[in-house]
């Protein structure tokens, strides 16, 4: 949608408040960051197919910048 139309400024207000309760909490709570795993299984990879941002929605649904470090295990 163009960003005059009212799905476009619905979703910009979703952001907008997820934005401003976290920014809260995180100010609460005295936190510069937080760290949250986007995949419990396996090792580190860049493979788009098998990480899974929707177990980390945190950034995607607040608009606030992320970074993704990955770190994972292997039994071999």
């Amino acid at each position: 949608p163009s960003k005059n139309s009212k799905p476009y400024q619905h979703a910009q207000s979703i952001f907008d408040n997820n934005k401003s309760y976290i920014q809260k909490i995180m100010n609460k709570n005295k936190l510069d960051a937080l760290l949250i795993p986007i995949s419990t299984q396996g090792t580190a990879t860049y493979d788009g197919m098998t990480i899974n941002t929707w177990r980390a929605p945190v950034s995607s649904n607040s608009g606030l910048p992320s970074i993704t470090i990955n770190v994972g295990y292997s039994t071999d």
